[in-house]
């Protein structure tokens, strides 16, 4: 695995397994926020008929676990394909079948053995890549698909660049390197590395509580106060995205949207 994404799934190995489940307000593991996305590669099932879906990134095995309980998917083998040990762990008790691999190193032998009809989703994954490296995971990716096959994806990314730059300043300041692009630099990526975006719909926010991310990144009340006093300096009236309620606490909206792509 890209050594940068690895760096950060171990950072945050805190917060995997079942705690993973209740950060965020539950986010990750809420039927309601996932819907729209379930629902889209529900459509996606019925119009390509895959014979195995992969969920790259797939963590706990919470989208795949959704996507079994639907009649479209009866019959389709669903793997979770993860690098996180304790994700996995959380998955094999739902009974998912797991790959624990990087997405650098997963091949489609990996994944359908037969050459059967495949499907690629992926959920809040890309960003640990970071932007020197997302164009090339994009194309490793790519290297998994047989033409006309689906690639669904949600992610992070913002309908304004200067939007995407206050998240990113964000994640800077908290010493990660996870990076967010807006929705023009994401379809140009993808379209560089070969995937026609059919359509890009609107997923829920995710809300970032200075709470949580002060669990999730190891955060003192000064790194809080510089957070605030940097952003609030260098973005100034962007309450659109970030909000503040006092001098080490705030509240930011992660934008997400689904990508509906075709090898």
């Amino acid at each position: 695995m890209n050594n940068r994404a690895a760096d950060e799934i171990a950072r945050e190995e805190a917060v995997h397994g079942s705690r993973w489940e209740t950060l965020h307000d539950g986010y990750f593991a809420s039927p309601a926020v996932a819907a729209p996305f379930i629902n889209t590669i529900l459509k996606g099932i019925r119009e390509a008929c895959p014979a195995t879906i992969a969920d790259l990134g797939g963590g706990t095995g919470f989208v795949l676990t959704l996507l079994s309980r639907a009649p479209e998917a009866d019959g389709m083998e669903l793997i979770a394909v993860d690098n996180s040990a304790r994700q996995l762990d959380e998955a094999a008790k739902r009974g998912i079948h797991l790959l624990r691999k990087g997405l650098e190193d997963v091949t489609r032998q990996d994944l359908c053995p037969d050459d059967q009809p495949l499907m690629l989703v992926m959920r809040s994954v890309i960003h640990y890549f970071g932007q020197d490296s997302m164009s090339r995971i994009l194309r490793n990716i790519r290297t998994l698909a047989r033409d006309g096959e689906y690639f669904i994806h949600q992610s992070a990314s913002f309908l304004h660049a200067e939007e995407a730059g206050c998240l990113n300043l964000l994640y800077r300041l908290m010493g990660t390197k996870k990076w967010y692009p807006d929705r023009n630099f994401m379809c140009k990526a993808l379209q560089g590395a070969g995937w026609h975006v059919d359509d890009i719909l609107d997923a829920p926010t995710l809300m970032l509580k200075s709470d949580d991310l002060r669990l999730r990144y190891s955060l003192s009340s000064d790194n809080l106060k510089e957070i605030v006093q940097r952003i609030t300096t260098e973005f100034p009236g962007m309450d659109a995205v970030f909000r503040t309620s006092g001098s080490d606490t705030f509240e930011a909206e992660l934008k997400y949207a689904i990508y509906i792509c075709r090898a």
